[in-house]
């Protein structure tokens, strides 16, 4: 007779038998794989957030507290910056962009309109923002943060010799009219003693090269400062540096000067090449000790991971419920099956006097335990998927009002929240057969061994 023929026979004859064997597997594997759904499909939540966002590592500026753009401070600011373009020319890094803020200088004939339509004077003390950018194409603009609606971004050569050109928002006016390009817009250093009296005023005049407007975005600041994004008038980093140096070498010869200016790093913002490099350089600060109080590293896994703290119990609940799962499955299906096997041992001994060998016997029997197993599991990966949506959707509903106004670095948890739905791919059905796979091999070591320890006569005297 065919072997599977047996195994058929096997199964269909013993049909109450093989169905008690077919309702355990199917009723523990709604809860599997409902477990290994919602495993799944937070790994793929995963996947797409860190593909959404890219290979990042930010060096970010973590205090209020100034700190002057000098001495020690400045060199180990300088040598990370020369550390990350190095890696550009090998390859591993795509960009890596020093954002600088300087504040203190002054612009009379501008005026920022507010969304109210209150305009603020920008001849008033840190009401001038000037944001300079290493990259020549803004990163704000390719995080979609602002858009360009008028006129360029920098040139290579203009960041490269700190020219006086800048990108401005559209919501300043100059002399109470709309700014145009190749606008020059006239910028105040001065001088004050302790009494705030002038002491020394310089103009330079910056032009207009691009206006730009706010995008729509979660982070909305409509206050007026750096972190508006409206606020800021972008312009190479290697200008208000440049800018910056003069004021500190007019200080110098006006010793009874009070210091206005202030220029400090914001962040350096890195895009790598590959995921995997990122975490190599998350003690990037532990080189530069006297940046560590100032700056903190996040990452593209960082970010993730403090978004997705209302997650951690859905993805706790469905690893118990999974391992708790095949261990009631493991126990179970043991206990079931053996006692199911000492009811066929007289079948085990004629077989075995009939010359078949206990390799065969032991193969078919895994064999008819892998068949009744693969359809219970298979029917239940059905019923199984939308008991996993159904909890993980009752869970992130419960989530969703306590997570509306939770912002982590700029990017909102309500939006994560409300990204995850349950995914039936071809990895959740590898995780599904793959479990039974094992389940199967676990469960059938006892009667495995209870198999080789019988002999055609002890079964048969």
């Amino acid at each position: 007779m065919s072997f599977f023929k047996c195994i058929w026979l096997s199964i269909t004859r013993r049909l109450s038998k093989s169905l008690i064997l077919f309702m355990i597997v199917f009723l523990l594997g709604n809860v599997l794989c409902a477990s290994l759904c919602i495993s799944n499909s937070m790994n793929v939540l995963q996947k797409d957030f860190m593909q959404q966002l890219g290979a990042k590592l930010e060096i970010k500026n973590n205090t209020n507290r100034y700190q002057e753009y000098s001495g020690e401070y400045r060199e180990n600011i300088e040598k990370l910056i020369q550390y990350f373009n190095s890696l550009k020319e090998t390859g591993a890094v795509q960009y890596s962009d020093a954002q600088f803020l300087l504040n203190g200088f002054y612009a009379h004939d501008l005026t920022y309109r507010k969304s109210n339509g209150e305009e603020l004077e920008c001849s008033l003390p840190n009401t001038l923002h000037l944001y300079g950018t290493q990259e020549n194409q803004l990163l704000d603009q390719a995080n979609q943060k602002i858009e360009i609606i008028n006129g360029r971004s920098f040139t290579k050569d203009e960041v490269k010799n700190g020219e006086k050109v800048i990108l401005i928002s559209d919501n300043f006016l100059m002399d109470g009219n709309k700014i145009q390009i190749n606008d020059c817009i006239p910028v105040e250093k001065i001088l004050y003693d302790s009494q705030f009296n002038v002491i020394y005023k310089e103009v330079s005049y910056y032009t207009v090269i691009g206006i730009f407007k706010k995008q729509e975005i979660i982070d909305d600041y409509n206050t007026y400062d750096s972190r508006n994004y409206d606020a800021r008038i972008y312009t190479p980093y290697t200008t208000i540096i440049n800018e910056y140096e003069q004021f500190q070498s007019l200080s110098e010869l006006y010793p009874q000067s009070i210091n206005t200016v202030t220029l400090s790093l914001e962040k350096i913002e890195i895009k790598m090449a590959d995921m995997n490099d990122v975490n190599r350089y998350y003690d990037i600060l532990d080189y530069y000790p006297v940046l560590k109080s100032h700056f903190q590293v996040i990452t593209t896994q960082s970010i993730y991971e403090q978004i997705a703290t209302p997650l951690d119990l859905l993805l706790d609940l469905a690893g118990i419920l999974s391992y708790l799962t095949n261990i009631a499955m493991i126990a179970l299906l043991s206990v079931t099956l053996f006692i199911f096997l000492k009811d066929r041992r007289y079948e085990i001994g004629i077989i075995y006097s009939m010359g078949l060998s206990k390799s065969r016997i032991i193969i078919q029997y895994i064999l008819e335990i892998f068949v009744i197993c693969f359809f219970a599991i298979t029917i239940s990966m059905g019923s199984g998927q939308q008991i996993g949506k159904t909890i993980a959707n009752q869970m992130i509903d419960n989530q969703l009002e306590a997570s509306k106004y939770v912002y982590i670095e700029d990017l909102s948890q309500e939006d994560l929240l409300r990204n995850y739905e349950t995914k039936f791919d071809i990895t959740f059905i590898g995780k599904v057969y793959a479990n039974i796979i094992v389940v199967v091999i676990f469960t059938s070591a006892l009667p495995i061994i209870y198999i080789l320890r019988l002999t055609p006569k002890k079964i048969l005297l």
